[in-house]
């Protein structure tokens, strides 16, 4: 009798322990989720605030992170709370959450649409092309956390690394100069495009 009470005492602990560790997992899961949401919205106030984005990268819990990033990729959100859940997405080490990306391809906005392209592009995603290509002609400023910079300067950075074609755009020093390539980027991509191969190793379509 004795020994089934003492059994009986082992199992109500054991139950108890797992409950407050199911307990604690979800309290930690909860927290990283608001230090995102948190971060994602003072960067919405405040441009300069990528330090509060870098901050909540340093948690493991990268799962979390992606999660609560991902439901900011609505079109009812702000331009600067969408490009930093894009910012967090991208420097989660997680690739396999890139198609969350993809619809932004399409966004209103042409700010979110060129940082999304520029991601997706440098992770393989083909159809992320021709969007960078129309923004050769493009010269507002667009904000990315850490920088300011002309629209057409993301497609000048992104296409020539993973294409290995140039066609003048690597010494462009203007939106004018730039654009003046953009004929030569659309037709290489009518006769290509449908033809890319991403090489993972390399990070180029050959």
């Amino acid at each position: 009798m004795k020994l089934f009470i003492l059994m009986l005492l082992l199992l109500v602990g054991a139950g108890i322990t797992a409950n407050f560790f199911i307990e604690d997992q979800d309290a930690f899961v909860k927290n990283i989720a608001q230090q995102t949401e948190t971060a994602i919205e003072s960067y919405d106030k405040d441009l300069n605030n990528i330090d509060t984005l870098d901050t909540v990268l340093k948690n493991e819990d990268k799962e979390s992170i992606i999660q609560e990033s991902i439901s900011y990729l609505h079109k009812n959100n702000s331009e600067s709370e969408i490009i930093a859940s894009i910012y967090l997405l991208s420097n989660s080490g997680d690739k396999s959450n890139a198609e969350n990306l993809i619809p932004l391809l399409e966004h209103p906005n042409e700010q979110i649409r060129i940082t999304a392209a520029a991601r997706l592009a440098t992770w393989g995603y083909a159809e992320a092309i021709p969007v960078l290509i129309q923004a050769l002609a493009e010269n507002p400023e667009i904000r990315v956390p850490g920088s300011t910079k002309e629209i057409w300067t993301l497609a000048q950075e992104v296409l020539p690394n993973i294409t290995d074609q140039d066609f003048g755009l690597k010494n462009a020093i203007d939106n004018i100069a730039a654009s003046k390539t953009r004929e030569q980027w659309l037709t290489w991509w009518e006769k290509e495009g449908q033809n890319l191969i991403w090489e993972e190793q390399y990070g180029i379509f050959r």
